[in-house]
């Protein structure tokens, strides 16, 4: 083994001795020569050796290549090789086309480290933007290739340079009118890695009229179906749209939305079932579908969103989106980005989700557009991804409709004995898969969660619904089968789905609460439920079953989450208690939570929830972002719902002795039935408010706090990163000293 390390080591330290000395010749006979043509092919061959001999070229004719674009830009094929040997040795992207032995202590971030050393005298960028000004083609290309290395490398420094440019992003914005398509590609590119994260190139390119050109060079390539072309034009689009108000509100101005919409028609009317999606054509619509998506973003101020709206829906955007959608044959990732930007586009917004509940998709017999994606949610056999949008979307129909949520709970009510349905109402859907054994509960429960959400009146009326379980058997009411199927699952999503549905169901709602102590005597309070239904359940037995459960010991991150809302639904019990459940006062139940569970345990369970990093993801935005069913588990809203939950709840525990918190969770059920306040509670309100005060200035002092260490932090990591880049520089410098040195004691 010796003999072979002996022979192989000596291999590759002689090439490296060979590189070196190959390299360094070159430099002294470009520094030495008088004759144009010597210079020129000395240049020629170091551009050749720089992708070789990376570190070799560029330690020791980095400074040369500079010299060359300044004092003989006349020359133009030495101009180019200047630029392409600066392009190779500043290009770490490039190592996967070099033999791995030959990347023996090379550093993975060479070329970031070469872009420090060009970068250290500005004059470069001034340098480079003036050979976009060149009548080679050649040279305004490579020009463009090292400024996308170098943003790749560098991007804040050289955003920071082309600012200081006054023309630098109007020479780079003019080029994508050029007649050159490899160099209006390339611009592409190079604008899409500068406006990265910076509003103020984003602001210049944009009154560049880039938007006219970039929808021109879609519309030359042949929109959806072009190529790689489209996709990078899109790609830029999104990124000078993405959270820059100013450009969305100058893209609306301009008529812009108008020209996407050409952009969705996908399908033509003749051939349908025969359309071919290539890999292309599936990446561009994606991009498209986000384009629309960031216009109507719920991230977006609500009058700039609703504008968009207005327009997507004038000018027939929506239409084709919801055709998109209904048409068979879509590939599911373009299926799925269609149904978001639909549902964004939907959202809140009147006429579009009228315009959505009155689309008939086509089938035999015709079915609402509303429940043909209802049918798709609670399908098991359907992607994942797909069933999450849909039920996404589902939401977004229903936000602040009020009339949707009514009418899908209207179709729950018994009807009278001579109306007859020749189809499945989404109602049914919805109940359908609430009792199914699969992920379809979860599904089925949150968009039933999103039906009743905010709606006293609605909760109230769903108390009336009735099931027959199984043939023959005697009906129960939903809620009486919601309570029974999570506590007999074993599937954990079918049980967070049905409670995180459970607890909406009682909040602000008393008449549920009073269900909930007092199931057999329901009907006589709601007056309208039948008094000759009868259910296998005693007073008191869901509270029992529910506290029994809170009070289990286990160590399993589901069983936490699970008893972490069942201890909700207990609390709510107390919160919103009607006052009048005949052996169920609110003292009696307050008092029992207090010995059975314990407040310390209760606060203990919400904490285990609101602390969960499946809330914490769930609660950022109101997208799910589950890739299986495993995922599914919290709501978005709901989410919202919890935290205001278990700020009460802590009120109710912490206030001055017991009975102001009853005090306090009595007026919460009857100021819903009055409207009116009580004025027992004002007092522990105002000093609730003043404590909330003195948080609120506690987390004001810390977060200032927070942001001087944070700048201290800042200094001191640039401090020990310059130091860094420093000690880099000096090894570089004494590495091609030390291959100095061996090429002379290899030649002696």
């Amino acid at each position: 083994m010796d003999i072979f390390r002996k022979y192989l080591g000596a291999t590759v330290e002689s090439d490296e001795v060979n590189g070196a000395d190959i390299v360094d010749r070159l430099v002294d006979r470009y520094q030495s020569s008088t004759r144009i043509e010597d210079r020129r092919d000395a240049l020629r061959t170091l551009k050749a050796l720089s992708k070789k001999y990376r570190l070799e070229v560029g330690t020791q004719a980095m400074n040369i290549f500079s010299s060359v674009l300044k004092n003989d830009w006349e020359d133009s094929d030495s101009v180019c090789y200047a630029l392409e040997g600066l392009y190779s040795v500043m290009n770490d992207g490039e190592n996967d086309q070099v033999e791995p032995h030959e990347l023996v202590n090379i550093p993975a971030d060479l070329g970031v480290q070469f872009t420090e050393m060009y970068m250290k005298n500005t004059e470069n960028y001034d340098i480079l933007l003036s050979l976009l000004d060149a009548p080679e083609s050649f040279i305004r290309r490579n020009a463009m290739r090292l400024l996308t290395v170098l943003s790749i490398n560098r991007l804040r420094d050289t955003q920071t340079a082309i600012l200081q440019c006054r023309t630098g992003v109007s020479k780079l914005v003019d080029i994508l009118s050029d007649t050159h398509e490899v160099l209006r590609n390339d611009v592409i590119l190079l604008l899409t890695e500068l406006t990265k994260s910076n509003t103020n190139i984003q602001k210049i390119v944009v009154f560049e009229n880039a938007f006219d050109r970039l929808l021109k060079i879609i519309y030359s390539e042949g929109l959806c179906d072009g190529g790689v072309v489209v996709e990078d034009c899109l790609r830029l689009l999104l990124q000078l749209l993405d959270g820059n108000p100013s450009n969305q509100v100058f893209f609306r101005e301009g008529n812009f939305i108008q020209r996407l919409s050409p952009l969705f028609d996908l399908y033509s009317s003749e051939n349908i079932q025969t359309q071919c999606w290539s890999t292309q054509k599936i990446v561009n619509a994606e991009v498209a579908m986000q384009v629309v998506q960031t216009l109507v973003s719920p991230c977006n101020k609500t009058q700039l969103t609703r504008t968009c709206q207005s327009v997507m829906y004038d000018c027939g955007l929506l239409g084709k989106l919801c055709n998109v959608v209904m048409v068979n044959g879509v590939p599911v990732d373009v299926l799925t980005k269609a149904i978001y930007a639909l549902a964004d586009s939907i959202r809140g917004y009147p006429q579009s989700q009228e315009f959505l509940a009155k689309l008939v998709a086509p089938a035999d017999p015709p079915q609402s557009a509303v429940n043909v994606l209802l049918i798709s949610m609670v399908n098991r056999h359907q992607s994942v991804l797909v069933r999450v949008a849909v039920l996404y979307c589902f939401q977004c129909y229903l936000s602040s409709n009020h009339q949707a949520q009514k009418g899908i709970v209207m179709t729950l009510l018994p009807k009278p004995g001579d109306v007859v349905q020749n189809v499945v109402s989404a109602g049914q859907l919805l109940c359908g898969g609430l009792f199914a054994n699969d992920s379809s509960t979860w599904f089925s429960a949150i968009a039933l969660l999103h039906c009743i959400h905010d709606n006293v009146q609605l909760k109230e009326e769903l108390l009336r619904v009735h099931l027959t379980p199984s043939e023959g058997a005697a009906p129960v009411t939903l809620f009486h089968q919601c309570f029974i199927w999570q506590q007999q699952s074993n599937r954990f999503q079918t049980r967070i789905g049905l409670l995180q549905l459970l607890c909406t169901w009682l909040t602000n709602c008393s008449q549920a609460v009073h269900y909930f102590l007092n199931p057999t005597n329901s009907g006589d309070m709601s007056g309208s439920l039948n008094n000759t239904t009868t259910e296998s359940v005693n007073r008191g037995s869901y509270l029992s079953t529910l506290i029994a459960e809170a009070c289990a010991v286990d160590n399993d991150e589901n069983e936490a989450l699970v008893r972490g809302l069942t201890t909700l639904l207990i609390c709510l019990c107390v919160i919103y208690h009607p006052g009048n459940v005949h052996g169920f006062d609110k003292k009696t139940v307050f008092n029992t939570l207090e010995k059975r569970i314990g407040v310390d345990m209760i606060l203990e369970r919400l904490g285990q929830v609101s602390k969960a990093e499946s809330f914490v993801a769930a609660s950022k935005k109101p997208q799910s972002s589950a890739q299986s069913t495993d995922d599914l588990i919290f709501d978005y809203t709901f989410t919202r719902l919890f935290k205001r939950l278990e700020y009460e709840v802590i009120h109710m525990f912490q206030s001055d002795g017991s009975m102001n918190g009853l005090t306090t969770g009595i007026s919460h059920a009857d100021n819903h039935r009055s409207g009116k306040s009580i004025d027992t509670t004002t007092i522990s309100k105002q000093q609730y408010d003043e404590k909330l005060m003195q948080k609120d200035e506690e987390i004001a002092r810390l977060r200032n706090h927070i942001g001087v260490l944070e700048s201290e932090l800042s200094k001191c990591r640039s401090a020990v990163n310059n130091a860094s880049t420093d000690m880099q520089r000096s090894n570089m410098v004494t590495e091609s000293q030390m291959q100095k040195f061996r090429t002379e004691m290899f030649n002696a």
